[in-house]
């Protein structure tokens, strides 16, 4: 689940890297100026559609910096859906799971306001209530993180103390960080080479 202005194809190297005859790469693709609460609720809707029409075994889900957002609160409600498809591993990339600040002043001063300006807002109802509903209980969340040579800005983009937000270091199973970029993340050898690792141990 790519960012915003991101694109499915930001995921071509762990896709490619993937075995075919383990796992099928399903990527998902949103508008992502729009409200964070309508996209993840299409994407709520999606993945109990996949669970009726294909009967997947297992989703496992990889997100990448707004994308983790979105996912955090679809897998909220998707945790009490009566019938679904196991999601036992959830893996976020450079999130801003904490807002992000720059939103807050989009909102504030632009003359044209993205709906997903206000809901990155760290002080705003989508943000402050993020983690009001628990992950499904099957669920096991690796939180990966980005940073800079300054640690302070994080990865450039999204500040450490967003991506790093005490409830969703409370609830990872695993905390790991990586000197890149915010888009570099997903180029990372390093970061790659363990989401794959992480998928071949829990996506079962």
């Amino acid at each position: 689940v790519h960012g915003i202005s991101g694109y499915p194809q930001e995921f071509e190297s762990l896709v490619a890297d993937l075995a075919r005859t383990r796992f099928q790469a399903w990527l998902a693709q949103y508008p992502s100026g729009f409200d964070l609460d309508l996209v993840s609720d299409y994407v709520d809707r999606a993945i109990d559609e996949s669970r009726t029409i294909h009967r997947p075994e297992a989703v496992c889900i990889v997100a990448h910096s707004m994308g983790g957002v979105v996912m955090r609160r679809a897998l909220g409600r998707y945790a009490v859906h009566p019938e679904r498809a196991r999601v036992p591993l959830f893996v976020t990339l450079a999130s801003p799971v904490g807002g992000h600040p720059g939103a807050a002043m989009g909102a504030a001063m632009s003359p044209v306001v993205l709906p997903a300006w206000r809901s990155l807002v760290p002080s705003g109802e989508f943000i402050t209530h993020l983690y009001d509903a628990p992950l499904p209980p099957e669920t096991r969340h690796d939180l990966l993180f980005a940073f800079g040579s300054d640690d302070a800005r994080g990865d450039g983009v999204v500040p450490l103390t967003s991506q790093l937000r005490a409830e969703a270091q409370a609830g990872a199973a695993l905390v790991r960080g990586f000197p890149t970029s915010h888009v570099g993340i997903l180029e990372d050898a390093t970061a790659m080479a363990l989401v794959e690792a992480e998928l071949v141990a829990h996506c079962r």
